[in-house]
């Protein structure tokens, strides 16, 4: 099983792999939570608009969607709830699908759509999501999600932690991968700091959000994970834990 790291989502779509991809700073973390929370589909739209849309179609009388996510770091105007984990915990009630739109993570989950098997991770579940990787059989891709199309040292910083677990587990170590492990090795004793100083972080501190840096800093606090199936012809993520 060789291991790889892509910085930024592919381009096309990376057939016979399995992918883990991460959104650390926050769509794969709060997906981690609402499916802790008991949520059953999530299903990942490119667009706000696409995601207004399909909640609409999705919703009935006796369903009720939750839709999130965001632009800019904050809710889109008409939305539940934003891109945050620690605001789902304070209000634990969801319902059970939910509809997700978010600048860079659920494009990078939608872009890996049609590989062997592709997982929504994040620190939170490190080791269930590397294990059912492992098991796959497949060479195993890391896609970072990135930052409006470009490397984002937050992503990579989780992506190498993911490498160091997958090592341990009988991975092949590549190039592209030995690069995010060294990025995280330099700062695995203070995980939470570092994503903090990253560009993304400081953005996500400066919107007021540092509690969810701490809380997508937690390793291994959920068994559960996310793996991105096919639900009325259409991508959405549904809960795993093995």
């Amino acid at each position: 099983m060789k291991i790889s790291v892509a910085q930024i989502p592919p381009t096309t779509i990376p057939y016979g792999k399995t992918c883990i991809v991460i959104d650390v700073l926050r769509a794969t973390s709060v997906i981690t939570v609402l499916l802790d929370l008991g949520v059953k589909e999530i299903y990942p739209t490119a667009t706000i608009e696409e995601a207004r849309i399909l909640k609409k179609s999705l919703e009935t009388s006796n369903e009720k969607v939750l839709l999130l996510g965001e632009r800019d770091g904050l809710p889109p105007e008409g939305f539940d709830h934003g891109n945050s984990p620690t605001a789902l915990l304070e209000n634990p009630s969801v319902p059970l699908v939910a509809v997700q739109a978010t600048t860079n993570g659920t494009p990078a989950l939608l872009s890996c759509y049609g590989a062997s098997s592709v997982i929504g991770a994040a620190p939170l579940n490190l080791s269930t999501s590397c294990k059912h990787a492992v098991n796959s059989g497949n060479d195993v891709l890391i896609v970072c999600a990135g930052l409006r199309g470009k490397f984002a040292e937050d992503d990579m910083l989780a992506a190498g932690m993911f490498v160091e677990k997958l090592v341990s587990l009988g991975g092949t170590i590549t190039d592209s991968a030995t690069k995010a492990l060294t990025l995280y090795k330099k700062s695995e004793k203070f995980f939470a700091e570092s994503l903090r100083r990253t560009e993304h972080g400081q953005k996500t501190f400066e919107l007021g959000f540092n509690n969810d840096i701490e809380k997508c800093a937690e390793i291994d606090k959920y068994k559960v994970f996310g793996v991105l199936s096919k639900i009325f012809d259409r991508p959405c993520i549904i809960p795993n834990t093995n």
